[in-house]
């Protein structure tokens, strides 16, 4: 793999890592993440998945079919904590393993949850500041 497909795997990794500090994310807490791929068969999929699971990953494949050059959605799942330059490392991995079973990488989520206490979630500054409950 050329050092361009490392390159475009950082700079998308980096972008998601840049939106969760904008969005005030505590890092010291583990999260869920999730890595998508997407591949032209279910057999190059599943191989694909079997290596993800060696590695500790939870693997879900099912069909997509609005995909038409690779109908075939693998994600990766983990609970980990997320530190910028380890997830970086888990991107260009997850990259390289996409591409040695014929597919691509379309990178990693996580979900933010927040509770009624925290800064960043505007509709419970509302409803802090009229005493009204989230119930």
């Amino acid at each position: 793999m050329d050092n361009d497909v490392e390159t475009i795997a950082t700079l998308i990794c980096d972008a998601a890592i840049h939106e969760l500090e904008a969005s005030g994310v505590d890092f010291s807490r583990s999260m869920g993440t999730h890595h998508v791929m997407y591949f032209a068969t279910e057999a190059d999929a599943e191989a694909a998945g079997e290596r993800l699971r060696a590695s500790a990953f939870d693997v879900s494949i099912d069909d997509c079919p609005w995909e038409e050059e690779r109908p075939w959605c693998l994600m990766a799942s983990d609970e980990t904590i997320v530190v910028p330059e380890n997830m970086r490392r888990v991107c260009i991995a997850m990259t390289r393993i996409a591409d040695e079973f014929g597919g691509t990488y379309d990178g990693w989520e996580t979900a933010i949850h927040l509770d009624d206490s925290d800064p960043i979630c505007p509709l419970c500054d509302g409803l802090r500041d009229s005493d009204q409950s989230l119930s």
